[in-house]
């Protein structure tokens, strides 16, 4: 009687043909089990939410770095003009 209430019972069934598979767990291994599946979740989004945050991050690096090509591009342009009014 104690064994039943300290182990729980997964069957698998695996086909009509061969037989079941009878796992017997003890029910401080599921414990320990679904509590270091929760803290592996928590660890999972924390990972998405950093790996989300860097491609932000990244997107906002790209569009600087494009800012800046642009800038200079118009740099070397008003240089240029500038360059051509003092000539005159």
């Amino acid at each position: 009687m104690k064994e039943s209430e300290d182990s729980l019972t997964v069957i698998i069934f695996r086909g009509a043909r061969s037989n079941p598979w009878r796992l017997k767990f003890r029910k401080s291994v599921l414990k320990y089990g679904m509590i270091f599946g929760l803290v592996l979740l928590f660890v999972q989004g924390g990972i998405i939410t950093h790996y989300v945050y860097q491609w932000s991050q990244l997107k906002e690096l790209g569009e600087i770095k494009q800012e800046l090509t642009t800038s200079r591009a118009r740099t070397s342009n008003f240089s240029t003009e500038v360059d051509g009014m003092k000539r005159r």
